[in-house]
């Protein structure tokens, strides 16, 4: 275990160690506890890899206690001279990395683990136990977001001479231990509360998905006759509709800027949209990048429009969203871009190209091992089902009011998990920040 050091000189001047009870005392992080970083054997060494030790990278830190990993090391690896083994329980904390731009994540180990060179892990000192430190670091998020900078190629970094100062209240031992005790049934009780109600979300999320579907791609009459549509993916149709590829009903089906773009970026010019932007059925404009006008026009072919359809290629591979109003004219960063003859829906086809139906087709079509991409060809032969323009838009309207149904209650489960989310921040807070008065253990 690396000690600190020099010892950090003690900034008493934040708001979380104002007021604290008289028993409490304020340090600063880089003073109670010792360091263990990490790194990332070679590669090319196999001998290094696929071994039984955890190797935690920042992809790992997505709960609050760290039992495993995705990637493990060998005995060999250890032996090299490049990695640590940690013994439980210990503090981890990313130190690099673009999740920095709005989370610290802090993990508890729970196993002896190793970590990369992202991840710094945090021994405490006699007097500071590494339970109440991680609940600890939690609630002082916001202290250490504050001393986030840039690192190289614009990734986010927290450095150590900045995060050795953070000033932290530290209550006696026998507290500590006490106030851990309870934040973890608390905590428990919350997030039990949580597990539910997200569960709702995704029941509530598949009972409209399902709604959609069979709306788009069966008509809304139960009696209506069907067909065979002769696509696989398709199966029975509405007799008076016809079974289509999207290429027979489209104007054209090409692939948005394929090329490097970052050097015609601006503050203000035509917005380029990317996979980022884009969930199924919507896109989120709130954070949009422009482009250069002229280098916009050199690629004139490539110009998106209102009502234009535009789909994933490459990771979300083929979700689809219309292109709004809001936005007259755009271009897009390696999407497809489907402009449909002027007498169908947009939004009717891009809920068929979101349904269960046409996502098997596009996991089937697919290539790649990493993760799925689509090419222009596959969204061509994409299997839709077409009904008259009118009824296009009647089954649109009957859809709208449907979700209306689901989309209160679903709503309304999104804010409780929000306000569940915040109450247990706000408990962690006082808790370990000398705030609350923690009741006596039953």
């Amino acid at each position: 275990m690396s000690a600190a050091s020099h010892t950090d000189s003690v900034d008493s001047s934040a708001p979380w160690t104002q007021g604290l009870p008289p028993e409490w005392s304020v340090n600063t992080l880089g003073n109670v506890v010792d360091v263990v970083g990490g790194s990332t054997p070679s590669k090319e060494n196999l001998s290094y890899w696929n071994g039984s030790i955890p190797w935690v990278s920042p992809k790992d830190m997505k709960r609050p206690v760290i039992w495993d990993s995705e990637d493990h090391v060998s005995d060999s690896a250890l032996r090299s001279g490049s990695l640590r083994l940690v013994s439980p329980p210990a503090v981890l904390m990313v130190i690099r990395g673009m999740i920095l731009a709005h989370t610290v994540p802090i993990g508890l180990t729970a196993a002896e683990v190793t970590v990369n060179q992202d991840i710094k892990a945090l021994l405490p000192r006699s007097g500071l136990s590494a339970e109440f430190l991680a609940h600890l670091l939690r609630a002082l998020n916001p202290g250490l977001l504050a001393r986030v900078g840039e690192a190289g190629h614009g990734t986010k970094a927290l450095r150590t001479e900045l995060w050795r100062k953070l000033p932290i209240p530290i209550p006696p031992s026998g507290l500590q231990a006490k106030i851990v005790r309870f934040l973890d049934r608390k905590t428990a009780a919350i997030d039990a509360l949580i597990a539910k109600k997200e569960r709702l979300i995704e029941l509530l999320q598949e009972k409209r998905q399902a709604l959609i579907t069979h709306a788009v791609t069966k008509g809304l009459d139960p009696s209506v006759p069907m067909k065979e549509s002769g696509i696989e993916w398709l199966g029975a149709i509405p007799a008076h509709w016809v079974a289509r590829r999207l290429k027979q009903i489209a104007r054209r089906v090409v692939v948005g800027i394929a090329q490097a773009a970052t050097h015609a970026y601006v503050d203000d010019g035509i917005p380029i949209i990317r996979s980022t932007n884009l969930r199924a059925n919507r896109l989120e404009l709130g954070d949009l990048l422009h482009i250069e006008r002229g280098f916009a026009d050199q690629l004139r072919s490539k110009y998106i429009r209102p009502g234009d359809l535009l789909t994933v290629r490459t990771g979300n591979a083929g979700a689809t969203a219309v292109v709004p109003e809001s936005l007259p004219l755009s271009q897009c960063f390696t999407m497809l871009i489907t402009t449909l003859e002027a007498a169908h829906c947009p939004q009717f086809f891009s809920y068929q190209l979101n349904s269960h139906a046409v996502a098997t087709y596009f996991e089937a079509e697919s290539w790649g091992t990493a993760q799925a991409n689509i090419s222009v060809p596959i969204l061509q032969n994409a299997p839709v089902a077409v009904p008259p323009p009118a009824e296009q838009k009647e089954i649109l309207a009957r859809i709208q009011v449907a979700l209306e149904a689901v989309e209160r209650p679903l709503a309304h489960a999104r804010k409780q998990v929000d306000l569940l989310r915040e109450y247990r921040q706000s408990l962690i807070t006082a808790a370990v920040t000398g705030k609350l008065e923690i009741p006596p253990e039953e």
